[in-house]
């Protein structure tokens, strides 16, 4: 079997229904790509959850696989070791992206087989998905970078700024990043030291103006919700990420 192109994690717990949905239809809908679609279920305890992936079992390129709770970082790790696309894309199960616009992202990371890292920009939805902005203005102005500084300059050039601490709206290619882990002794800021490793790990960035991922900034994810010992956790955070 050809390897795959890419592999989506979605970690779920108790999400509910109608995001989940558009968020599973969103991914399905991507065409001319070869894709895969892991839903890591972190031990949802709701009827309705739990009846939505079963349905949603009958799809030959969905893998779902059941854990016991342990949180968005442990789901994102089997995640990780479950994928077999060249490269990883991460979607919060209440957020979605456009599948149209996915396929400017595929003919993009396709067209430049040497990036390691990809890093485009996003449109904030409410909770009912409707746009209240995009970031950058979905040019698809490309800018290739060597470090982190020339991102950050770049993307402000064309109107973006895609220095983000979030997994979302990227493309990591499987193979640079194997043998990194989400930490999951954090709570909070687990996507930014991930993020961090991540471009440790390699040499050539790409920032791109295409704004495929819908991100839901007013949901209650797990990705969104109030964490306890947060200051604590944000202490520890910043203490690893120091270390880089």
């Amino acid at each position: 079997m050809d390897e795959l192109t890419f592999s989506f994690i979605v970690p779920v717990y108790n999400t509910e229904e109608h995001y989940l949905r558009k968020c599973l239809d969103s991914i399905l809908a991507v065409h001319n790509c070869s894709f895969e679609i892991l839903i890591i279920n972190d031990g949802s305890t709701t009827v309705e959850t739990c009846n939505l992936l079963n349905e949603y079992k009958k799809y030959p390129n969905i893998n779902i696989v059941i854990k016991e709770n342990g949180g968005v970082s442990s789901a994102r790790n089997v995640g990780l070791s479950t994928a077999k696309g060249k490269y990883i894309v991460f979607v919060d199960s209440d957020d979605f992206i456009d599948p149209r616009k996915f396929e400017s992202v595929y003919s993009t990371v396709i067209g430049t087989p040497d990036i390691d890292f990809f890093a485009f920009t996003h449109t904030d939805v409410d909770i009912n998905g409707n746009g209240r902005f995009s970031e950058g203005d979905n040019s698809g102005d490309i800018y290739i970078c060597y470090s982190i500084f020339d991102l950050w300059q770049e993307s402000h050039k064309h109107n973006a700024s895609i220095i983000r601490e979030s997994v979302w709206g990227k493309v990591f290619r499987r193979d640079k990043i194997k043998t990194l882990l989400f930490d999951t002794d954090l709570a909070f800021g687990e996507d930014a030291l991930f993020v961090l490793e991540a471009w440790n790990e390699t040499k050539k960035i790409m920032g791109c103006n295409i704004a495929f991922y819908n991100y839901r900034s007013e949901s209650e994810s797990v990705t969104n919700k109030y964490r306890p010992k947060i200051l604590s956790q944000s202490i520890q955070r910043d203490e690893k990420i120091g270390q880089f």
